[in-house]
């Protein structure tokens, strides 16, 4: 029948050393990690899709050329711009991307410190878990880092790290905004 192998790709956020031979060996053919890199995911996609069942568009496709950097964001720092580029395509969106970041700043702190004060660990993970996201998307990789150590403590239950190492987090965060105001609208 047609359908009697179906190649399963993982495409997840986590991806914590080891995952990708933990999805190998529980059935999956592939892993994508997000944030996506696109090339990342033609190849899988070129892979796991027939030759015979892959179609050309009906219309080019043509890729926004990335163009120069401007100068307000070529270093910005505790930001791999060129990652965050890689990510976005061009420098255009890319800055509509930090905007947006930069926007969710201080809600996303203020939700971080509210569910953190509460004891709402589940609530907290989920937090952590777009701001560790969110972070990589922009090139912010070492705070996304941080998220993504704090989310796995939250949801492990190890209650002394996320103790002991929101405030760090949320220092990183502050810090990242404060570098963000820089950035001024296309």
């Amino acid at each position: 029948p047609y359908f009697a192998v179906v190649p399963i790709v993982a495409l997840t956020a986590n991806a914590m050393k080891g995952m990708r031979e933990f999805f190998l060996e529980n059935g999956f053919n592939d892993f994508v990690s997000k944030p996506v890199a696109l090339d990342a995911l033609d190849q899988a996609l070129k892979t796991w899709i027939p030759e015979d069942k892959q179609k050309a568009p009906s219309r080019p496709v043509v890729l926004a050329e990335a163009g120069p950097l401007p100068q307000d964001l070529a270093d910005l720092q505790g930001v791999d711009v060129q990652q965050g580029m890689g990510y976005c395509g061009t420098a255009e969106v890319y800055r509509k991307t930090l905007l947006m970041y930069r926007e969710q700043i201080p809600g996303k702190i203020r939700r971080i410190r509210d569910t953190f004060r509460a004891g709402q660990w589940e609530d907290y993970a989920i937090e952590v878990h777009s701001l560790k996201s969110a972070s990589r998307w922009i090139g912010a990789m070492e705070l996304g880092d941080q998220a993504e150590g704090l989310e796995m403590a939250a949801r492990g239950g190890d209650l002394e790290k996320v103790r002991e190492d929101t405030p760090a987090l949320l220092e990183a965060y502050q810090a990242l905004a404060e570098v963000l105001a820089e950035v001024k609208e296309g």
